[in-house]
């Protein structure tokens, strides 16, 4: 892919965890573990901002290898291979699309979303882009004070796809177990729509003894 008009173009590929880019008189291939279109083209666009800054070849390759070590907690994160779980703190219609086009990639057989939002939220935005993707859905609320009610986002889902399988589960710990529950090792779990849902599922998985 590339970004910019005239000679100032940048361009770049992305093949696995393995970024290449190159702009006017430079080139990198660079490690990128985190997933993302998003993510390889803002990456492309800070080493065209470090190549812009007239550093050396060295450095631009420093720059680059440094990719490697650069963790998103929370977008886009893998914090389980079995089950598989997948974190997105999004809560906004760009980011809901960014993150349809991270689990697009992935190619996961089955996707189950785990979603909670945030009050006052574009809920329409949000799941427009995912529940496409989804072969069920279990809603919660992570969060008593700032999150919509479970019923209230069940609702919203099921207005905007009949069909789709749903559960409704209040507490986030059990929302969390049934999603994980879903055919491990085929199924996707995603768990998305805001950072506290977010935060939580993180801490369900990375915490000292978890």
């Amino acid at each position: 892919m590339a970004s910019g008009p005239g000679p100032a173009r940048v361009a770049w590929h992305r093949d696995g965890a393995r970024l290449s880019a190159a702009g006017p008189g430079w080139a990198v291939r660079a490690p990128l573990p985190a997933p993302g279109a998003h993510v390889a083209a803002n990456a492309a666009l800070a080493l065209a901002a470090v190549a812009r800054l007239g550093c050396a070849a060295e450095r631009l390759q420093r720059a680059a290898a440094v990719l490697g070590e650069v963790a998103l907690p929370g977008r886009g994160e893998i914090v389980s291979r079995l089950p598989w779980v997948l974190v997105d703190g999004a809560h906004t219609a760009a980011s809901a699309r960014a993150l349809a086009e991270t689990v697009t990639a992935l190619q996961p057989a089955r996707v189950h979303l785990l979603l909670s939002l945030s009050q006052g939220k574009d809920v329409t935005g949000v799941l427009d882009p995912l529940l496409p993707l989804a072969s069920r859905v279990t809603v919660t609320c992570a969060d008593p004070d700032y999150s919509l009610a479970a019923e209230a986002l069940a609702r919203a889902v099921h207005e905007r796809a009949p069909d789709l399988a749903l559960a409704t589960v209040a507490a986030t710990e059990a929302a969390l177990a049934r999603a994980c529950d879903d055919q491990p090792g085929e199924t996707l779990v995603v768990a998305t729509g805001s950072v506290y849902l977010a935060g939580r599922v993180r801490v369900a998985f990375t915490a000292p003894g978890a």
